[in-house]
């Protein structure tokens, strides 16, 4: 009888325990929602990041590559057939339809992802015929926020790398800025010290000017006091 105790004790403990983890949700809290694909909505889950669409797409393809996948692409939805990952569907094969999209107009630097997780061959990838499928029964939105919190590092990572580019890149036109301006300076005070050559030079042209235009004054003057043929009058005559 204990034997019997201690096991279903350690079986609900298992059982709570698993629970616990499907419950688990990523550190962007996700929601059920719809999203069209082949012109029929499906359920999916939505999910919010901070992070630019490109780095979470890329992502959702480092990770699913790591763990053997390459997605097929279509309609703008990274497509992935009969994957097997332990934290979604129980580690069943499903198949997986992720659409990374911008959270709005707004804020295009911000992602949005629809993930459908739904069974093996349910969604086809060509347009199916009206009715043929019932999209109310072919995805299991809830397994798609367990994948989605695996992510959250991975996209993390992507989003600080890519800010820390457009840092090096803003660092890189601010250098860039200094050194023009530092070779202006450098330009203009080439000019200055040309100039200044002039002006001392202009000064001593100016002082040797001087000198000759006074010289040309005298002799002028000189000049105009001697003028030919002038009669000078008798000392002592009244005229």
């Amino acid at each position: 009888m204990k034997n019997f105790f201690c096991t279903l004790l350690a079986t609900c403990c298992l059982a709570v325990a698993a629970s616990a983890q499907l419950t688990q949700t990523p550190q962007h809290p996700s929601r059920h929602g719809t999203v069209e694909f082949n012109g029929i909505d499906y359920p999916c889950t939505v999910t919010d990041y901070d992070a630019t669409p490109d780095v979470v797409s890329n992502a959702v393809i480092e990770y699913m590559k790591s763990r053997g996948y390459k997605a097929d692409s279509r309609k703008g939805f990274l497509i992935y057939r009969s994957v097997q990952l332990p934290q979604v569907h129980n580690g069943s094969p499903v198949d997986l339809l992720i659409l990374v999209d911008s959270r709005s107009k707004k804020e295009k630097d911000k992602a949005t992802v629809y993930t459908i997780t739904t069974e093996p061959g349910k969604i086809p990838d060509k347009k199916a015929e009206k009715g043929a499928v019932n999209a109310a029964t072919v995805a299991a939105a809830g397994t798609g926020a367990l994948l989605l919190s695996d992510l959250q590092g991975h996209v993390s990572k992507g989003e600080h790398g890519r800010l820390v580019a457009l840092q090096e890149a803003s660092l890189l036109k601010a250098e860039r800025k200094l050194k023009d301006l530092q070779s202006d300076y450098a330009s203009m005070q080439k000019k200055l010290e040309s100039l200044q050559k002039d002006m001392e030079q202009n000064k001593k042209e100016q002082e040797a000017a001087t000198k000759a235009a006074n010289e040309e004054r005298k002799k002028l003057e000189e000049m105009r006091k001697n003028v030919p043929g002038a009669a000078t009058p008798p000392a002592g005559t009244n005229g």
